[in-house]
């Protein structure tokens, strides 16, 4: 198969599985308050991001180096399958320790302390999973990942509505996340299930220890970043209280969904930039502007959508009146960082292609190191004057986000974003205020409705200011399957 033909399957591939599972978490996200009180879910939440900070440590940034080694056949895909699951494995097992035993010595309520037990087991699971996932995401075999993705969003779809409505205690919800990620597990390895495995030997273990010292640049970076993602909850928590950190966890819940767009664009053309970078390193810059290009075209009716209709999505999902105050503020918040967000992931992926990840590293430490302080602030000062603490942590995300991708455009050689991805961006950002304008002028009468002339809007502006030009449609159409015609 070609290179644009491959490209076009991963896509493709990851875009149908993404979006079911965003049909199949909006379905969740609809029942899950009216099952579970904001305090609860405020638990749930507030052990999913210390779940999150212990798993750092149980992948320690091995997955990229997999996917390296893979790519560039430096071992066997099973090998690398047999030493990262010996490493993740042995390690999740001390981090289970740890993080229940932390929960304790923090005084954390029984209720959250079991949360965070299942979670860590679910944890172990996943890591073993994703140390599969990233030996197929290496051979460039998405869609098997993707039907292993798409398989578990399934069953932990399946498994918590039927616990919903047959009134199961909440732990067991939290116990689906095990199923789900073991369902992943098995469908990702089934795909070795023909290939000649060795017997497990000191080889595997010296692999597994260079999959370690190799991980650390990356482990630093993943380190920081999620203490920069998962620190917003444990700080809203011991400001705010738990039922103002169930509003921030149900709107990134919803939110959320709409990642699936940058994690298939970049799970998609990682492995084709590696590639890129050291076969034909003129088409590299050419592939990087269109990613980007590409996420702002994106996100942009995104964020206005809920910028300018939170009411109206509210009223569509019928929550209790607890959250339903709570949450259009931190709706419009999330809306104007999710735009930051798309292109920092952009550029992130960007800078690991062109082999940057010390700096990377250094980025994303300064990220941690200011988000701490940030959120502390615009939290005390939102629960203070509006009652509502989880508008100063989003807001704290805005502002440290914008730094880290300030910091980014830094250090990216000015051949892979040159001046005219900025008149991009603004000729983008002038579309989406006109679908703006449309949506909130008619957003009252004809609700959610209004996404539709809304939507027309931004397409129709989009193409008298040449945002979709033939670098877009040739992305477009190898999408599709046609040859891609390289630009740029």
């Amino acid at each position: 198969m070609s290179r644009s033909g491959l490209v076009a399957r991963n896509i493709l591939a990851l875009l149908a599985t993404q979006l079911i599972s965003w049909v199949l978490t909006a379905v969740v996200m609809l029942y899950l308050p009216r099952y579970v009180t904001d305090f609860q879910l405020g638990r749930m939440t507030v052990a999913d991001s210390f779940v999150a900070l212990g798993a750092v440590f149980v992948q320690m940034g091995s997955s990229t180096v997999i996917v390296m080694g893979v790519a560039q056949k430096k071992h066997s895909p099973v090998d690398f399958i047999l030493a990262a699951l010996c490493m993740r494995l042995s390690l999740a097992l001390v981090i289970l320790v740890v993080c229940v035993g932390l929960a304790t010595i923090m005084n954390y309520p029984p209720e959250t302390r079991l949360f965070i037990a299942i979670g860590s087991v679910a944890a172990a699971v996943a890591a073993a999973a994703e140390a599969v996932a990233s030996v197929l995401r290496g051979q460039e075999n998405i869609p098997r990942q993707s039907l292993a993705d798409l398989c578990s969003k399934l069953v932990g779809a399946a498994l918590i509505l039927a616990l919903m409505f047959s009134h199961a205690p909440i732990w067991a919800l939290v116990s689906v996340s095990v199923f789900a990620a073991l369902t992943t597990l098995v469908i990702n390895l089934s795909a070795f299930r023909s290939a000649p495995w060795p017997r497990f030997s000191r080889e595997h273990l010296k692999l597994a220890r260079y999959l370690i010292v190799a991980g650390m640049p990356f482990l630093s970076t993943t380190l920081f970043l999620t203490l920069y993602g998962q620190s917003g909850p444990l700080i809203l928590h011991q400001i705010s209280g738990e039922a103002a950190v169930g509003w921030l966890g149900l709107v990134r819940k919803l939110t959320g969904t709409a990642m699936f767009i940058p994690t298939l664009v970049t799970s998609a053309m990682l492995p084709t930039l590696i590639r890129l970078r050291n076969t034909d390193p003129a088409a590299f810059p050419g592939a990087v502007r269109r990613m980007t290009n590409l996420m702002l075209l994106c996100v942009a009716p995104i964020a206005i959508a809920l910028i300018c209709m939170p009411a109206q999505l509210l009223a569509l999902a019928q929550y209790p009146e607890s959250y339903a105050r709570a949450l259009p503020p931190v709706f419009v918040a999330t809306g104007a960082c999710l735009v930051i967000w798309f292109v920092t992931q952009a550029l992130g992926t960007a800078l690991i292609a062109n082999e940057q990840q010390v700096q990377l590293s250094k980025g994303a430490l300064g990220a941690a190191l200011l988000i701490v302080p940030a959120c502390a602030v615009g939290t005390w000062l939102t629960h203070r004057y509006l009652g509502n603490g989880a508008i100063g942590t989003v807001l704290a995300d805005n502002f440290t986000e914008g730094c880290l991708l300030a910091y980014y455009i830094s250090i990216l050689p000015r051949s892979l974003l040159p001046w005219d991805t900025i008149a991009y961006a603004l000729r983008v950002g002038a579309a989406a205020a006109v679908m703006g304008v449309v949506v909130f002028g008619l957003s009252h009468q004809f609700g959610l409705l209004a996404l539709v002339p809304g939507g027309l809007a931004y397409v129709v502006g989009c193409w008298l200011l040449k945002c979709i030009g033939g670098q877009d449609l040739a992305l477009f159409r190898s999408m599709l399957g046609r040859r891609l015609q390289t630009t740029g």
